[in-house]
């Protein structure tokens, strides 16, 4: 989501597939040097056995398919007809016209829907309607004006950002509530108010940054004060894993942005205000040795992280740059090669088992979408495209209309019909 400004800093070039640095100097670090060849295995971190790509980060190095024979690119979906199934709106006379369809989320781990509708009735109101894999209607649940901000798949149902608040922030904040509401024994709400930051861990459930009441006087300067605290979400229950581990204070006055990410095998990134922090699947935190301002933190195949980087706002236009890759001690590179040529992706999420990416295009901002022909591409850990997902049941492909589940259904929705598309576990 990454929602939180981002303190103006310097952007890292990308340069080809750079030498990485080991003294932990930070995104500074960085060097522009010719490529150095991929280590040996998975999670070494080098130039990138895995997601480093090709050797050379040229613009037609990793964008010719393999297509050969015994192509690992045989495990690309052919898609044929979907389902369907259309989303009545919520019917409002006081303020006829303010129905509309919102988008489609993410599947759970059943494969059951999830769309999401709004309507002024009399207030905002957002409303969540579930289907199961058949297309039978299953629950509807309204979450307030700003509910259904994130939804986070579990094996059974989800966890759903509501940054309307609930009891536990008194009104404000953000809350992560799950749905069904009965979800593990009728758990209404819990999380944390602002600033707040969500992500979808890969294997299900989720991780979120934060604040809480602290009593350290050095958490209480700038907008919200309070502590920082760290959370994961189980990928069964729901429920919180764990306690809540302090990252810090919550002081916007510093600058810098909130972001998490959680990899496949469990280890969580976390950034907030200059700092990073490691949680171990084990449950142990440790702090990053060097300072880190990220806008976005997404997981990658083989253990690490990618940065991405934002610079620009008003008046000047925004700029967003894949910029690193950190391991979990904090060491960084370049970014992965696969990534470093292409400009135009906006967000990317590991498929298949973990053979794949499914790597989606950015939307400029105030438009509603792109040419779904070449909107999700489908790439394998060295960098080799296995082409694009010809993507139907929507004319514009968005991260609204366009999602893939925990059980790896692909869904899209036309929002002037409200009539979503599905494709069971597709890329499962």
């Amino acid at each position: 989501m990454g929602r939180w400004v981002v303190a103006a800093g310097c952007l890292l070039a990308l340069a080809a597939c750079g030498t990485r640095t080991d003294g932990h100097g930070g995104t500074s670090g960085l060097q522009g040097a010719p490529p150095e060849a991929p280590d040996s295995g998975p999670g070494t971190g080098g130039g990138g056995a895995t997601d480093g790509g090709t050797l050379a980060c040229s613009a037609s190095a990793n964008l010719i398919a393999n297509t050969g024979g015994g192509s690992m690119c045989g495990i690309k979906p052919v898609l044929g007809q979907p389902r369907t199934v259309t989303t009545p709106l919520l019917p409002n006379d006081s303020h006829p016209g303010t129905e509309q369809c919102v988008g489609t989320n993410p599947t759970d781990g059943s494969g059951d829907l999830l769309v999401t509708t709004f309507s002024a009735e009399p207030f905002d109101h957002v409303l969540m309607t579930s289907y199961d894999a058949s297309g039978a209607q299953l629950g509807k649940q309204g979450m307030g004006p700003l509910g259904g901000f994130g939804t986070f798949p579990v094996r059974s149902g989800w966890l759903l950002e509501n940054a309307t608040g609930g009891s536990i922030v008194g009104g404000g904040g953000a809350v992560v509530r799950p749905f069904p509401a009965d979800l593990d024994g009728g758990t209404q709400s819990f999380g944390g108010g602002n600033p707040v930051h969500f992500a979808r861990a890969p294997g299900g459930g989720a991780v979120g940054v934060f604040s809480v009441p602290s009593s350290d006087p050095a958490c209480h300067t700038g907008v919200f004060g309070g502590g920082l605290v760290l959370q994961g979400y189980d990928a069964i229950s729901g429920q919180p894993t764990g306690p809540a581990r302090s990252i810090g204070c919550a002081d916007v006055t510093t600058g810098g942005n909130v972001a998490v990410a959680e990899n496949l095998a469990g280890d969580v990134l976390a950034f907030a205000y200059g700092s990073g922090w490691h949680l171990a699947p084990d449950g142990t935190l440790t702090p990053l040795p060097a300072p880190f301002q990220p806008f976005d933190v997404l997981p990658l195949i083989d253990g690490r992280f990618v940065l991405r980087q934002q610079t620009g706002g008003t008046p000047q236009p925004v700029a967003r740059q894949w910029a690193a890759t950190i391991d979990n001690d904090g060491t960084v590179s370049p970014p992965p090669c696969w990534l470093a040529t292409r400009l135009d992706v906006d967000r990317f999420q590991i498929v298949l088992g973990g053979q794949a990416y499914l790597a989606f295009k950015e939307v400029p901002d105030g438009v509603r979408g792109v040419d779904c022909s070449t909107y999700a591409e489908v790439i394998l850990p060295d960098g080799t495209t296995c082409g694009f997902v010809p993507v139907t049941g929507t004319a514009l492909c968005s991260p609204e209309t366009v999602q893939v589940g925990l059980d790896g259904t692909l869904t899209s929705i036309d929002l002037n019909f409200c009539t979503t598309s599905w494709w069971p576990e597709a890329f499962r």
